[in-house]
């Protein structure tokens, strides 16, 4: 759930659209309009194969500035 409101209120659409490039994930797939749904499925993505260790380092290696 932190990682989702990280992504939600602390990245922008072409933060996620990165953030999908550098997981090999296609954003045009994932379900969902808009950021916060998009942030929502890329969670729930790794949550599900638990890595969120994964994503919380590719988003730390894309934004820097935000603690995971």
């Amino acid at each position: 759930m932190a990682l989702w409101h990280l992504l939600r209120d602390r990245t922008s659409a072409e933060d996620i659209r990165n953030l999908c490039f550098l997981l090999n994930l296609d954003y045009d797939t994932l379900p969902g309009d808009g950021r916060s749904a998009k942030a929502r499925e890329i969670v729930a993505h790794f949550d599900r194969r638990e890595e969120l260790d994964a994503l919380a380092e590719a988003l730390h290696q894309l934004r820097p500035d935000i603690e995971t």
